[in-house]
């Protein structure tokens, strides 16, 4: 198996972008961007319900996606609203230990700006 990786790629990506509360809603579809020939998955963690911020369900979660290389993003949208940042930048981080390939950080982080 590759690596997963972001990087080299020579054709446009074709990313499933996975914004779900439940987690098997959420693994069914990163099952579907994977039948439908996605080339890798994006999921806003934050959207997952609050008892799936956690090691097991995003394990699972990321195991779903096989080879594909996962973009992983926590917000404070969705399940982040009333999460410190520093929550927010430990359930980032969590998603590394998970299997993400990659994290999106928000800009503003430590520095909240509308």
């Amino acid at each position: 198996m590759a690596e997963k990786s972001f990087l080299n790629h020579d054709k446009p990506w074709l990313t499933g972008f996975i914004m779900a509360a439940e987690l098997e809603e959420a693994i069914g579809m990163v099952e579907k961007t994977i039948r439908d020939g996605g080339d890798s998955v994006a999921i806003e963690v934050t959207r997952l319900n609050p008892e799936f911020h956690n090691w097991e369900a995003l394990t699972k979660l990321f195991a779903a996606a096989g080879d594909l290389p996962i973009y992983s993003c926590c917000y404070r949208s969705g399940y982040g609203e009333g999460k410190t940042d520093d929550e927010i930048a430990a359930l980032s981080l969590l998603c590394l230990e998970c299997g993400a390939t990659l994290i999106d950080v928000m800009g503003d982080l430590y520095d909240p700006h509308p």
